[in-house]
């Protein structure tokens, strides 16, 4: 597709139902999303679930900032 170019599948034109079927098709598999393998996905899961909220020292740092701020 070209630069400022509509997506096959939005365009005007398309004689029926199948038509626009066929274009959606062609423009996902054009795409590479689909392609994401599942342990990557899963990989991104884990690591935004690592993420810890803050505790103790942290907590304490952040409302000393808060309160020097504010």
């Amino acid at each position: 597709m070209v630069a400022g170019q509509r997506p096959l599948a939005s365009r005007t034109g398309l004689r029926n139902g199948r038509e626009r079927h066929a274009a959606v098709r062609l423009e996902w598999r054009g795409d590479a999303r689909h392609r994401l393998r599942p342990c990557a996905a899963r990989d991104l899961l884990a690591a935004a679930a690592a993420v810890r909220p803050p505790s103790g020292d942290d907590l304490r740092q952040i409302v000393a900032t808060v309160e020097f701020y504010f």
